[in-house]
């Protein structure tokens, strides 16, 4: 381009001196890519416009920016035009060093982690069914209710006589609470919350009514929702119902009627065991050797 004017050195110069002095290898332009190279706090060239208004000139050059002789090994790396090419050597991969600082961190990221959830009572690990054993329930003969039976108990068999008043290991949860009774309680608890028009309109999933009973006798009996969210225990209350076992998203379905209805309950109502430790949540789980009886391992479909 023409000396004088907006030339090559991407400002204005009324003088051809004023220009040599600056060679193409040392000055640094104002485009974007310059500023980027440059840094952050590289100077505007431009005055304000209050200033230009007034007949101030603008300035010949950039007074921040150092003019520097990258010498002969940037030349050859560098275009006449000031803009990098495209078969330039790419910047280098990070040092070893900076990898291994990278990945301290991550690791006491995590340490921190896993300490603010041991003080917060948290389980280390997910218990996935099948993989430590199966839970073992048994019902009552007078509320129908499930309980669970913990490992070192007697498991009862078919013939032997249970009712909810013989679950000595979890003591607070050692009454009877038949349906209709449960239904009441909900009503009530509801409608000093000003709630209880959601109980006009059941849950349903796929066209089957969900049975709220049930639902929460279960969930309880397993630590409640966060426990079964923890330990991915969902598997446990839809098992026995073969119409959701092809709905992909059963689990996430129960678990948000779960918090729609009852989960204020649970709050207010259970004062059971929660099993959120590992070590509490294993002595839910048996060998699946030990289970033998079909009876146990049973639960109503309703």
């Amino acid at each position: 381009p023409p000396r004088g004017g907006v030339g090559w050195m991407g400002f204005g110069s009324d003088s051809d001196d004023e220009a040599d002095a600056f060679p193409r290898s040392s000055c640094v332009g104002v485009g974007p890519l310059a500023k980027r190279r440059a840094g952050k706090h590289s100077a505007k060239l431009t005055l304000p416009k209050k200033r230009r208004k007034a007949g101030v000139p603008e300035p010949s050059f950039a007074p921040s920016l150092e003019h520097r002789d990258p010498g002969p090994e940037a030349d050859a790396g560098e275009p006449p035009n000031g803009r990098p090419s495209s078969s330039a050597s790419p910047s280098p991969p990070p040092s070893l060093s900076s990898v291994s600082v990278m990945a301290g961190e991550k690791t006491q990221k995590l340490k921190q982690k896993r300490s603010r959830a041991e003080c917060r009572g948290e389980p280390e690990e997910r218990l996935l069914l099948g993989s430590r054993g199966l839970p073992c329930f048994v019902q009552c003969e007078h509320c129908l209710q499930w309980s669970t039976v913990e490992r070192g108990q007697a498991i009862p068999s078919e013939r032997q006589r249970w009712v909810c008043t013989m679950n000595t290991w979890n003591p607070m949860m050692a009454h009877c609470q038949p349906e209709a009774e449960f239904e009441e309680a909900l009503r009530d608890f509801l409608a000093r919350k000003r709630r209880d028009f959601i109980l006009d309109k059941r849950p349903q999933v796929r066209g089957h009514p969900v049975n709220l009973w049930y639902l929460y006798n279960i969930m309880t009996q397993l630590g409640g929702l966060h426990t079964v969210e923890t330990h991915r225990w969902f598997h446990i209350i839809w098992k026995d119902f073969p119409q959701w076992w092809s709905y992909t998203s059963i689990g996430h379905t129960l678990r948000e009627v779960y918090r729609k209805f009852l989960l204020d309950y649970e709050r207010s109502h259970f004062w059971g065991k929660r099993y959120r430790s590992p070590a509490q949540a294993l002595s839910l789980l048996w060998p699946p050797e030990v289970l033998s009886s079909e009876a146990a391992l049973s639960k109503p479909c309703s």
